[in-house]
C-alpha cells in the first residue's frame, strides 16, 4: 500500500487584440493538488482537484472572460481502479470521456501553451471531459491495441427544467480503440501526453464515439440523439541524438450536443448550433531537449439550428523552453484568428510558467 501526493501549477499572462481594443490578464491558469495510491496489489486510485483560472477579471479581459476572478476549486478526477490482469481493467468514478486522443491527454503535457477553444468539443456536456460512470480499459501486446468503453451519468432524466429530455434515464455510451505502431512496454499511463520528450516512440491511431439518446432539446418539443465520433493519429520519435519531432492531427465530428440549444437556465431554445466538424494539426521539433519550436491550426465549421453556420479557424505557433522536462516549463504561443473567429477571439499572445511536483 503506496500514496503520492503531487501539485500542478500553471501561471499565465495572455496580451490581445479585439474589436480594435487592447487587453491583457493575468491568472493562474491551473492549480491541482494530486492524489494517487495503491491499496491492494490490484486495487488503485486517483484523485486531483483543480481552480480554473483563478485571478481572471472579466471586467478588464477580453482576452479570456469566462470567468470572473474568484476561486472555483473542483474536482477535476476521481476514481477507483480494479486490475484484473493487463487486458481488463474496471474504473469507476469521475472519469475522462474515451472521445477523443486530445480530451485524453495530460494538460501538463501540452504541446501548445494553452488549448484552442475550437476542440473544446465537450465543453457543455462535460465538465472538462468528464463524467460520472464505469469503464473497462485493457491493452494487449507490445505494439499495444487498446481498448477503452464507457457508461456514463450525461444528462440524466431529472436534471433541472430538462422537460422531458431524456425521459427513459438512458446512460451516455462512449467507447474508444487505438493502436500504437511501435513497441509500447513502458507506459500504459490512464493519460496520454502530448509531448514525451523522447521517453518513448510514438505511431498511434485511434477511433472514439459517443452517443446518448434523445436528449437534444427541438423547438418543436421534441428531442434528438446525441452523437459524436473523432479520428486521430500521433507522432512521438526521435529524429537524432538532438532532435525530437512530435505531431498530431484529427477529426471530429458531431451531432446534436445536449448542451446546445438551451439559454443559461435550460429553459429556452436559442439559435445555437446542432452539427459541428472540426480537424486540427500541430507538431513540435525539441532540439538539445530544451527548445522547441510548436505550431498549430484547427479548423470548425457550426451548423446552427436557426439556419446558417459559422466557420471558425485559428494558426498558432510559439516555442517551449525546458527547464527542467514538464516538471519546471515555460511556453509562449501566438495565436491568428481567421474569418469568423476573428470577431469572437481576436489576437492573442500567451506565456505561461508551469511546475509539476
Amino acid at each position: 500500500r503506496w500514496i503520492q501526493l503531487h501539485y500542478f501549477l500553471q501561471t499565465n499572462f495572455n496580451y490581445g487584440k479585439l474589436d480594435s481594443k487592447n487587453s491583457y490578464d493575468f491568472q493562474i491558469r491551473r492549480s491541482r493538488v494530486v492524489l494517487n495510491g495503491q491499496v491492494a496489489s490490484n486495487v488503485d486510485f486517483f484523485f486531483q482537484t483543480d481552480d480554473l483560472k483563478a485571478g481572471n477579471s472579466s471586467d478588464k479581459s477580453e482576452t479570456d472572460n469566462d470567468d470572473d476572478g474568484a476561486n472555483h476549486l473542483f474536482t477535476q478526477d476521481a476514481f477507483a481502479r480494479l486490475t484484473v490482469n493487463r487486458g481488463f481493467q474496471i474504473m469507476a468514478g469521475l472519469l475522462t470521456v474515451p472521445l477523443t486522443r486530445i480530451n485524453l491527454s495530460s494538460q501538463a503535457t501540452t504541446l501548445c501553451a494553452i488549448e484552442d477553444p475550437n476542440l473544446e468539443v465537450m465543453s457543455n456536456y462535460s465538465n472538462n471531459g468528464r463524467d460520472a460512470g464505469v469503464m473497462l480499459r485493457g491493452l494487449f501486446g507490445t505494439r499495444a491495441f487498446e481498448y477503452r468503453l464507457g457508461v456514463f451519468d450525461g444528462y440524466s432524466r431529472d436534471a433541472k427544467n430538462a422537460n422531458g429530455r431524456n425521459g427513459s434515464d438512458s446512460p451516455r455510451l462512449s467507447a474508444r480503440i487505438s493502436w500504437n505502431a511501435l513497441e509500447n512496454e513502458e507506459d500504459e499511463s490512464y493519460f496520454y501526453s502530448e509531448n514525451y520528450l523522447g521517453k518513448r516512440n510514438v505511431l498511434a491511431f485511434g477511433v472514439g464515439a459517443d452517443y446518448q439518446h434523445k436528449v437534444y432539446p427541438t423547438s418543436g418539443g421534441k428531442f434528438k440523439d446525441y452523437f459524436a465520433w473523432s479520428l486521430d493519429t500521433a507522432v512521438d520519435v526521435d529524429m537524432s541524438s538532438a532532435s525530437i519531432m512530435t505531431m498530431q492531427g484529427g477529426i471530429i465530428m458531431g451531432t446534436n450536443s445536449p448542451g446546445e440549444g438551451l439559454s443559461d437556465d435550460e429553459t429556452v431554445i436559442v439559435p445555437l448550433y446542432d452539427e459541428y466538424l472540426t480537424f486540427y494539426g500541430q507538431a513540435g521539433m525539441l532540439f538539445f531537449k530544451q527548445v522547441q519550436p510548436v505550431m498549430r491550426f484547427s479548423y470548425r465549421k457550426n451548423t446552427l439550428n436557426a439556419g446558417g453556420s459559422e466557420t471558425l479557424s485559428n494558426l498558432a505557433f510559439g516555442v517551449n523552453f525546458f527547464i527542467n522536462s514538464h516538471y519546471a516549463a515555460i511556453k509562449t504561443l501566438y495565436s491568428h484568428p481567421f474569418k469568423d473567429s476573428v470577431d469572437k477571439d481576436g489576437k492573442r499572445f500567451d506565456i505561461s510558467f508551469q511546475i509539476y511536483m
